[in-house]
């Protein structure tokens, strides 16, 4: 299992297209400040990080913790 922390931002979007859990990979994720948190689960996390980015509710969070497993 692997609980990966990161700050939320463009950059990180990108990134995550070269991990192995970035495409058709079940993983749970945690996007947070120090007042706020949102957890969401997808299998396309750096498609969902892209739409969250674009989203005036979403993008102002700073951190996102990835949780996911190789099997």
């Amino acid at each position: 299992m692997i609980i990966k922390e990161q700050k939320f931002n463009v950059e990180v979007a990108q990134d995550l297209t070269k991990e192995w859990y970035g495409q058709n990979w079940p993983v749970v994720y945690i996007l947070n400040d120090r007042k706020e948190a949102y957890i969401g689960e997808t299998t396309s996390i750096t498609t969902r990080m892209r739409q969250h980015l674009k989203s005036e509710d979403k993008n102002k969070l700073t951190t996102i913790n990835i949780i996911s497993h190789d099997e």
